[in-house]
C-alpha cells in the first residue's frame, strides 16, 4: 500500500458519494477512467487514481456542488459505503481534502452501493 492510502480500519462504515448516469447503479459506473478512454491526468499524482480508481466524494452536498460544474458525467449520486475492514482502499487524491479514490474492482465496488439519489 502507498502512502496516503489506508485499508478501512475505522470503528464504522464510511460513506462516499460518486456520481453515476441513472437511478440504478451498473458495473460500468465503477471503471477506472482509463478504461472508460478519459484522457490521462497531467499531473502525475492522479495518474494512478485514473488507472486503478474510481472517483468519490465524502460528503454529498460537495459530490452535488461538483457534479453541478460536471453534469455530463450523469444525474445520480450513488452512495458507497465501505465497511470498516473492508478489502475496498481508500485514498485522499489531489487538492480537494473531500476527493478520494477508491481501489476495488467494479463489482466489488457495486456491492457497497448502499443507495442511487437524484444528484
Amino acid at each position: 500500500m502507498e502512502r496516503g492510502q489506508s485499508r478501512m480500519s475505522e470503528r464504522h462504515a464510511r460513506p462516499f458519494f460518486r456520481i453515476v448516469r441513472g437511478p440504478v447503479a451498473t458495473l460500468e459506473d465503477f471503471f477506472p477512467a482509463a478504461a472508460l478512454g478519459k484522457p490521462r491526468p497531467r499531473n502525475p499524482d492522479l495518474r494512478r487514481p485514473w488507472a486503478e480508481g474510481i472517483s468519490v466524494y465524502d460528503d454529498v452536498d460537495w459530490a452535488r456542488t461538483k457534479w453541478a460544474k460536471m453534469p455530463r458525467l450523469g444525474s445520480f449520486l450513488a452512495e458507497v459505503v465501505v465497511e470498516a475492514g473492508s478489502a475496498i482502499v481508500v485514498e485522499q487524491v489531489g487538492a480537494d481534502p473531500r476527493h478520494f479514490a477508491l481501489y476495488g474492482t467494479p463489482a466489488e465496488l457495486l456491492t457497497v452501493v448502499r443507495r442511487v439519489v437524484p444528484a
